[in-house]
């Protein structure tokens, strides 16, 4: 038996299994860090949640399911780490001379 951990993301409410709540806390904790010095940042992590819920919302056949750590991995796969995102902030344009 695993315990199980209620959150909320996005506005919707999860079951989540104690290793799948620290392995999407630490995802989560890391897009923060990734994106803390991008102007907009806070809205690109907001968009992600929203969509990690929808995807989270398609792995649960009912509401009292509970979301395991295979489906917080599965998730991550399809949204991408962190450092595969990408960041505008960290991203420099050049011009093109001849």
């Amino acid at each position: 038996m695993k315990s199980t951990i209620k959150v909320s993301i996005s506005s919707v409410a999860f079951n989540l299994e104690d290793d799948a709540y620290q392995l999407l806390k630490d995802y989560l904790d890391k897009l923060a860090i990734h994106f803390s010095k991008n102007e907009e940042g806070t809205e690109i992590i907001e968009d992600i949640e929203a969509r990690l819920a929808e995807l989270l919302l398609a792995k649960i056949k009912t509401p009292e399911q509970s979301v395991t750590a295979k489906d917080v991995s599965e998730v991550i796969v399809i949204l991408g780490k962190p450092e595969e995102l990408n960041d505008d902030s960290n991203t420099s344009t050049k011009s093109n001379s001849i």
